[in-house]
């Protein structure tokens, strides 16, 4: 996973910056990565509660 810092990028602060945003971070970014930790949590959280022996 990356640092926040690491996901400045030149290109989306100039963007961001015409929107009058004040961060060079795509969102679409941290959005995507959130999606994905929820997905794994829900799938962990079902497997939980598989009874054992099946």
């Amino acid at each position: 996973m990356a640092e926040p810092g690491e996901l400045e990028d030149p290109k989306a602060r100039a963007v961001n910056e015409k929107h009058g945003d004040d961060h060079g971070v795509n969102l679409s970014k941290p959005r995507a990565l959130a999606k994905r930790l929820t997905l794994v949590l829900q799938i962990r959280i079902r497997w939980s509660r598989v009874p054992a022996g099946r």
